[in-house]
């Protein structure tokens, strides 16, 4: 399957956003033909929503570096002011540590945009190994703490299904970002109550010669397991580590098969050591003598 997003256009982007806002709609029909037109879109729309999803997710990840920055400076000033109120003693400077409340605010910036939750919602009814990686990055961050449990269920199950179809082939599907959010999945799932779901990351991970699943799926491994679904888990683990080792092996030796040799052959390197010019203007002059001597 053929991605074309480097084509998709403003004006698809804009009309994909007056999808989503339709579909949000309280009316069925409306909401119905929204779906209508999504169908007959065919994959043209899967192209926009990954490049409509690409932007959110570019967006949320600046909002978030900025959240941080801001909640940063914020602490690091309350520290600093609290440090120079105890040594000058003046304590008068406490009443204006209202301020400081409004730091909790910065929190919104981290608020999904009603556009990307729709598309989300969209994401949970598809199942397209193109859209795995949004999926499981919805699922692993703060993006999605307080929308319904039955979406995240839904997104699961999309999950759960695809994810053991993927294949070394589908590498370029998920992105870095998207790789370690299945890695946080696979630390933080529910063994007892995710069992399907974890076992499904593994497979896509091992599938896709995820080596650098290798610490999450170790830490599963060491981790106790007193139940049958945690004893599941655990052994799961052991399997897909064994060919991800192998994996891991391999590409440690093709890197040290590339790597250049420590001496080193210069094209220049004379095979005789060079004479220094003292011994060679003193052949030269023999050389003159013989020649004379011959005529």
């Amino acid at each position: 399957m053929q991605s074309n997003m480097g084509d998709v256009t403003a004006e698809e982007i804009k009309h994909l956003k007056s999808l989503l806002k339709r579909y949000n709609s309280r009316y069925i029909g409306e909401r119905t033909e929204v779906i209508q037109e999504i169908d007959a879109m065919g994959e043209r729309f899967t192209d926009i929503l990954i490049a409509f999803l690409q932007r959110e997710t570019s967006k949320y990840y600046r909002r978030k570096r900025l959240a941080k920055g801001i909640l940063v400076t914020g602490f690091s000033t309350m520290v600093f002011l609290t440090i120079w109120v105890i040594l000058t003693k003046h304590y008068m400077v406490f009443t204006g540590y209202g301020a400081f409340g409004s730091l909790a605010g910065v929190t919104g910036l981290l608020a999904p945009s009603q556009s990307y939750l729709s598309a989300v919602n969209i994401l949970a009814q598809r199942e397209d190994k193109r859209l795995v990686g949004f999926l499981a990055e919805a699922l692993a961050t703060n993006r999605m703490a307080g929308y319904p449990n039955a979406l995240k269920i839904a997104m699961a199950e999309v999950l759960i299904r695809v994810l053991p179809q993927l294949t070394r082939a589908d590498g370029s599907y998920l992105n870095p970002q998207q790789r370690n959010a299945l890695y946080s999945l696979l630390k933080s799932g529910e063994r007892n109550k995710e069992t399907a779901l974890l076992v499904a990351i593994m497979d896509g991970l091992t599938h896709l010669e995820d080596v650098g699943a290798i610490p999450a799926l170790e830490a599963l491994q060491k981790r106790p397991a007193n139940t049958p679904n945690e004893l599941a888990i655990r052994e799961k683990a052991q399997l897909s580590l064994t060919p991800l080792y192998l994996c891991r092996e391999r590409l440690e030796t093709a890197q040290t098969l590339l790597r250049p040799s420590s001496q080193h052959v210069f094209t220049n390197e004379l095979l005789r050591p060079a004479m220094d010019v003292k011994q060679e203007q003193e052949n030269l002059q023999l050389l003159r003598a013989s020649s004379k001597e011959g005529e």
